[in-house]
């Protein structure tokens, strides 16, 4: 896996840091937290947590995988946990992923429409609601070559 985007989620940290921008004040839970009452230092604490935590999603996102099988299974890898599902390419434009753990609900299916589709790219968006949520893959060779540069 290359990247995720999230627009709702960037739309969220927007907000975020516009509030925290605007602040003018500083209650007690906030300084017992920050462990000050400084609202200068708070304000940059509150950003450095937001970044860090953007690093964070970032690099896991870079350290899962999926690896689509010819027996139509995929195999999931990332933050600790493998999961295989069935997975089915419909005309080229639907990805579709079906439960194959009986644990997990009888057939419980998850679609991603195909963004784009080539021998080095497979961008995927997955639409839950109002959320979407972009995948971005790369062969696991082309990653490879990248991280050597």
């Amino acid at each position: 896996m290359d990247t995720i985007e999230s627009p709702t989620a960037d739309s969220m940290m927007k907000v975020r840091e516009k509030a925290i921008d605007t602040m003018t004040t500083v209650d007690s839970s906030m300084a017992m937290y920050f462990r000050t009452t400084n609202l200068d230092s708070i304000k940059m604490l509150m950003k450095k947590e937001m970044q860090t935590f953007k690093e964070q999603q970032e690099a896991s996102a870079k350290q899962g995988s999926m690896n689509f099988r010819k027996d139509g299974i995929i195999v999931f890898e990332g933050g600790g946990n493998t999961d295989s599902l069935k997975w089915q390419l419909i005309d080229n434009k639907k990805l579709v992923l079906t439960a194959i753990d009986p644990a997990k609900g009888p057939g419980q299916m998850d679609t991603f429409l195909v963004e784009k589709l080539t021998a080095s790219d497979l961008r995927l968006k997955l639409e839950k609601g109002t959320n979407k949520v972009f995948f971005n893959l790369k062969p696991a060779g082309e990653k490879k070559a990248e991280e050597k540069k």
